[in-house]
């Protein structure tokens, strides 16, 4: 059973996600990807795209990051899309999610920029302390980038 984010006042803060197994990550992400604005996502997509190399898992005790990695046409370059990032909520606001968004960004944002969804003025707030800017949007969901001049 996928624990909740919080449960009787004890956030996750205090697991440890280097003892997950990929499985039990995808079984988390989708159990919660209301409040992680991933919806749509099944277990079997994360798995298969770790699996075949499509997709990135980086974990820390505290929290973990999937960014899928696309094939640019003609070239071995990967296009980075940061599809998750998440820090424990007992574990915010201490520049964990900080340190690990650049961290992220200086392994993947490399030839191409990094792209992301988010929804939510706070995220487009924390992302965009990081050079993400609006690329376009839907509702109230926007794709963000690094990229300076997006293209539209």
């Amino acid at each position: 059973m996928t624990p909740p984010l919080c449960s009787a006042g004890a956030c996750l803060g205090e697991l440890d996600f280097t003892t997950f197994t990929v499985e039990e990550i995808a079984d988390f992400l989708v159990a919660h990807q209301d409040e992680l604005d991933t919806e749509g996502a099944t277990v079997m997509d994360v798995l298969e795209q770790v699996r075949l190399g499509r997709a990135a898992l980086e974990v820390r005790p505290w929290g973990f990051a999937l960014i899928q990695l696309a094939v640019a046409t003609g070239t071995d370059e990967r296009i980075p899309h940061l599809w998750v990032l998440y820090v424990a909520a007992g574990q915010r606001s201490k520049g964990r999610g900080t340190m690990f968004m650049r961290e992220l960004l200086r392994k993947y944002s490399g030839y191409f920029h990094m792209t992301l969804n988010c929804g939510g003025p706070r995220r487009r707030k924390f992302f965009g302390r990081f050079g993400f800017r609006v690329e376009n949007k839907t509702g109230e969901m926007r794709r963000m980038t690094t990229n300076p001049t997006p293209w539209q």
